[in-house]
């Protein structure tokens, strides 16, 4: 005679659906209130044009003769206003100022201040409209 097999043991489910539902509804009850704003919050979250216009990049930079040359964007409009030179971050790099040397897309830069690196976007102040 062969030994009885060993029934399977029976696991019985510990609580866990109740538990998973309800902390889904404590998770639901705190989310409830995320989407409403104030007024305040809303006048701070409301979105104004920059006061910069992009107008080119840095694509040679001579550190010795502190100048610089940018390719102009086409259609942009450089005037004798400071030039600013800034990275990737946003943070600005450099002044610079327009000089006469200007070919085509193509102007040379002197260096005011900083240090700009090639790639560098160059922007200048918006005119007031």
């Amino acid at each position: 005679m062969r030994p009885a097999a060993a029934a399977p043991e029976q696991r019985r489910p510990t609580g866990g659906f109740p538990l998973v539902i309800a902390v889904l509804l404590l998770i639901a009850a705190n989310l409830g209130g995320c989407a409403t704003l104030s007024s305040d919050q809303e006048a701070e979250r409301t979105l104004f044009p920059s006061s910069l216009a992009v107008v080119g990049h840095v694509v040679w930079v001579d550190r010795s003769e502190n100048t610089a040359v940018i390719e102009l964007k086409p259609g942009a409009s450089v005037s004798i206003q400071p030039l600013l030179a800034r990275n990737d971050a946003m943070v600005e790099t450099a002044r610079l100022q327009a000089t006469a040397m200007r070919q085509g897309q193509t102007l040379g830069t002197r260096i005011v201040d900083g240090l700009p690196n090639v790639g560098d976007e160059v922007v200048v102040r918006r005119e007031r409209e």
